[in-house]
């Protein structure tokens, strides 16, 4: 059965965070976590968290995704805190957090799904379980992810300089999320036979 309208709509939502800081391991590009923040090979990053959204997306879908990102941007406080200060383990109830009532700004903003280049691969994340995504930054220090396959078919057809992907991308909707596919590719080609 086709669907009524395309997966790659003439817009999408964005919600970001105000600039925060963002821990990698070196070693293997990979987050840590709060309950394992180890220090030693960390890389920080500045960036802003962002979350992406259908352009229609309802004020309850847009809320919980705010609240998605103020645990990431508090998160974020925590790790920086424990980092400078050299501390280990969890923020709990003999330990409380110092930003636990924080409340972040988080912007939301409707952008046009106009082609995106100069995406650059930072990481890898763990997301939805096991399955791996690929963690990047678009224009503006925008942290979000690429699923696998996206990146796998960006990675074997295009060409991949200093981290940078020279290709372009777009926002289409597979299933329940948006992720980016690279404009003009089979992967886009198949999408837009779905909307006819």
């Amino acid at each position: 059965m086709k669907r009524k309208s395309s997966p790659i709509p003439p817009g999408v939502t964005m919600l970001y965070t105000d600039p925060m800081d963002y821990h990698l391991k070196e070693s293997n590009l990979g987050y840590i976590y709060w309950w394992k923040n180890d220090f030693k090979d960390v890389v920080t990053m500045k960036v802003r968290c962002a979350a992406i959204l259908s352009h229609k997306a309802s004020q309850n879908t847009i809320d919980n995704n705010k609240r998605y990102l103020t645990g990431k941007f508090i998160n974020s406080l925590e790790m920086e805190e424990k980092r400078k200060n050299h501390q280990i383990g969890r923020y709990g109830y003999n330990n409380p957090s110092p930003f636990a009532n924080l409340t972040p700004n988080i912007t939301v903003q409707q952008i046009r799904n106009e082609p995106i280049s100069g995406i650059k691969v930072v990481g890898v994340s763990c997301y939805l379980g096991n399955k791996e995504e690929i963690l990047i930054l678009l224009p503006g220090d925008y942290l979000s992810t690429m699923d696998m396959t996206s990146f796998v078919e960006a990675s074997a057809r295009g060409d991949i300089i200093n981290g940078v992907i020279q290709s372009e991308f777009i926002w289409a909707s597979t299933g329940t999320r948006f992720n980016l596919i690279r404009k003009d590719s089979p992967y886009h080609q198949s999408f837009l036979k779905v909307g006819d």
